[in-house]
């Protein structure tokens, strides 16, 4: 019972961070804005056609460690920053900077 109950207050938070995250990017606009409008109408249609046939056939631990998964990998997705300059070590110095490949420093 301990069990259930931490993963759902895991799913809480990490839930919250979520709606947060995805707000911000939302409000930000442009294409990026309206690729995760259409991901999250595209996840919602899909957890509410599953959800009928999930509560008959899995136990409610089972349906939140489910659903753990999907909001962590949201959660993975939205705090990974693509845009952001890689550490690169120059093979001449074995100095590790920031910038793009083929830059120095």
């Amino acid at each position: 019972m301990l069990r259930f109950w931490r993963h759902m207050l895991l799913l809480s938070l990490e839930s919250h961070c979520v709606i947060a995250m995805r707000a911000v990017k939302l409000a930000s606009g442009g294409i990026s804005a309206l690729d995760e409008a259409s991901r999250i109408l595209a996840e919602k249609f899909a957890a509410t056609a599953d959800l009928p046939r999930s509560l008959a056939t899995r136990s409610p631990l089972m349906l939140t460690v489910g659903y753990r998964k999907m909001v962590r990998s949201n959660l993975r997705r939205l705090t990974t920053n693509r845009s952001r300059p890689h550490l690169m070590q120059d093979p001449a110095t074995g100095f590790r900077g920031r910038g793009r490949p083929g830059s120095r420093g």
